[in-house]
C-alpha cells in the first residue's frame, strides 16, 4: 500500500523529464517525454537513433483500463536519427481528465525490423488546481479545496460501500477507482467537453473507474447520496464486465439506489401511487433505457429500487449475489433470472407487482411517513445521485422542476438492517456521459 501511495505523487508533479533508454533488442537509443497540456491534449516527443536508420515511427496509446490501442502517426523523415513531436488532441472531450494514459513508441528500421519501447504512463488531469490525493490502490480521492476531514469522509464512504457490496452480494471491485471532487459547478465546467450544458455538476465513467463530482466541503447529505450510488455503479460494472451483455437497468439502478443513504421517500411514494393506480411498468420495459419525461423517469428508478428490494427480501442476499454472478457470464436477462432465482423473468415481474403495494407502504412507514404524494419535490434529492439518467431527462427536469441530477456515462430508504454499522456516511456504458444538473 505504501508503494501505491508513493506512486500517486509523481503523477501530480510537473511534466516528466526526458526518459533516456536503450531498446535492448536493437541498436535504437530513445529519449522520450509526454506532457499533459490540459485542456488541449497530450504532447508526446521522442528522439530516436539507430545505425540501421529509422524509416517509420508510431505512437500507441490507451487510457487506463482499456485494452484497445489508438495509433498516432507522426510525420517521419527517414534517417539514422529522428526527432518527433506528436499531439493527441483531447479538447473535444475524447477523454475525461483524471485518467492515466499508457503509451509506447514503435519504430521500423530500414530493414523492416519492428522495435517497441516499454510502456510508460502520463496522467491526463485538470491541472488548473493543486490536487491532493488521499487513498490507496483501491480508491483515491482527489480534492483541492476544503478540509482534510471532508476528503477523508468521501474516501471512507467509498471504501465502506465497496466493502458492503462485496460482503453482502459478492460484487467485487477489481480495478481502482478515482474520485475527483470539485468544489463548485463552475470549477467543473472547465473539465467538461466544449459546449457542455451549463447546469452539469458531475459525471461518472464506469469503464474508466472514474467519478467527477461537485461536493461542496461539509455537505454530507450530498456525499451520502452521490458517493454510495456512483460507487455501486462502478462496482456492478466491474463485477459483471464481459463482452456480451450487462445487467439490466433495473438491477443497476436498483442496487445503486439501495446503496444510497438518503433520499428514498419520493421513490417509495411513487411506487405506492403507481401500484394503487395499477400503473406499475412491466419489468421488461425496465431492462433498457428509462423514459425521458421526469415522472416516467422517477417511476422507473422507484420501480428499480422496489424490484431489487423485493429480490433481497424474497430470495435473500444470496439470491441477489447469484443474479450478479450470472450476469458476469454475459447471458440474456431471461436466462440470468431463471438460473439465479429459479423463476422466469415474467414470473418475477408478476410476483414483484403483487407485492409492491404492501412493500411500498411498509417502507414508507419505516421512513416515518410520506413527504406529500405525487409531487416532484424530492425528485431533486433523488436525481442528484441518479447514475443513468439520459441528457433529455435531465434537461427536461431542469426546465420543469429545477431538479439536480447526477448522471453517469454508461452506465432510498435508510440502510437496510445489516447494511452498515452507521459509522460511515452513508454501467452499462453509453457512448456519452450523462451529467448532473446544478441547482
Amino acid at each position: 500500500m505504501l508503494l501505491c501511495l508513493l506512486a500517486l505523487l509523481p503523477a501530480l508533479a510537473a511534466p516528466a523529464a526526458l526518459a533516456r533508454q536503450a531498446v535492448a533488442e536493437a541498436e535504437v537509443v530513445v529519449a522520450e517525454s509526454a506532457t499533459a497540456a490540459f485542456p488541449d491534449g497530450i504532447d508526446f516527443s521522442v528522439e530516436a537513433s539507430s545505425p540501421d536508420g529509422i524509416a517509420e515511427a508510431e505512437l500507441l496509446w490507451r487510457p487506463a483500463l482499456e485494452e484497445t490501442l489508438t495509433l498516432g502517426l507522426p510525420e517521419v523523415v527517414p534517417g539514422p536519427t529522428v526527432d518527433l513531436d506528436h499531439r493527441v488532441e483531447l479538447r473535444a472531450g475524447a477523454l475525461p481528465p483524471g485518467l492515466d494514459v499508457h503509451y509506447r513508441w514503435r519504430f521500423t528500421d530500414a530493414d523492416g525490423a519492428v522495435l517497441e519501447t516499454p510502456e510508460r504512463t502520463v496522467l491526463w488531469a485538470d491541472d488548473r488546481f493543486d490536487w491532493r490525493p488521499l487513498g490507496d490502490c483501491l480508491v483515491t480521492v482527489y480534492a483541492y479545496s476544503g478540509d482534510d476531514e471532508f476528503q477523508a469522509d468521501v474516501l471512507a464512504s467509498a471504501e465502506a460501500t465497496i466493502e458492503r457490496l462485496n460482503r453482502r452480494f459478492g460484487a467485487e471491485l477489481t480495478d481502482g477507482v478515482r474520485i475527483w471532487v470539485y468544489d463548485s459547478g463552475d470549477d467543473l465546467t472547465g473539465a467538461l467537453a466544449p459546449n457542455s450544458e451549463p447546469w452539469i455538476a458531475g459525471a461518472a465513467y464506469p469503464w474508466f473507474g472514474l467519478i467527477q463530482a461537485v461536493l461542496p466541503t461539509g455537505d454530507r447529505d450530498e456525499l451520502a447520496r452521490v458517493i454510495p450510488h456512483e460507487i455501486s455503479h462502478l462496482v456492478l460494472y466491474q463485477a459483471t464486465r464481459n463482452p456480451f451483455n450487462g445487467p439490466p437497468a433495473w438491477l443497476d439502478e436498483g442496487l445503486a439506489t439501495l446503496a444510497q443513504g438518503t433520499g428514498q421517500a419520493a421513490l417509495w411514494e411513487r411506487v405506492a401511487d403507481a401500484a394503487e393506480a395499477g400503473e406499475l411498468d412491466r419489468l421488461r420495459s425496465l431492462n433498457g433505457q428509462f423514459p425521458y419525461d421526469p415522472d416516467g423517469a422517477l417511476l422507473a428508478y422507484a420501480e428499480s429500487l422496489s424490484v431489487v428490494r423485493y429480490i433481497v427480501d424474497t430470495y435473500g442476499e444470496t439470491g441477489l449475489s447469484k443474479l450478479i454472478a450470472v450476469f458476469a457470464e454475459g447471458v440474456s436477462y431471461d436466462e440470468a433470472v431463471e438460473r439465479a432465482l429459479g423463476i422466469s423473468l415474467d414470473e418475477l415481474d408478476e410476483a414483484w407487482r403483487a407485492a409492491a403495494p404492501a412493500q411500498a407502504e411498509r417502507e414508507l412507514a419505516a421512513l416515518g411517513g410520506t413527504t406529500g404524494r405525487g409531487g416532484l419535490g424530492e425528485f431533486e434529492g433523488f436525481l442528484l445521485a441518479s447514475g443513468s439518467l439520459v441528457m433529455g431527462v435531465v434537461a427536461l427536469v431542469a426546465l420543469v422542476a429545477g431538479a439536480r441530477a447526477f448522471g453517469r456515462a454508461r452506465r432510498l430508504r435508510p440502510e437496510p438492517e445489516g447494511w452498515g454499522d452507521g459509522s460511515v456516511l452513508d454501467s452499462r456504458p453509453m457512448s456519452d456521459p450523462v451529467q448532473e444538473q446544478r441547482a
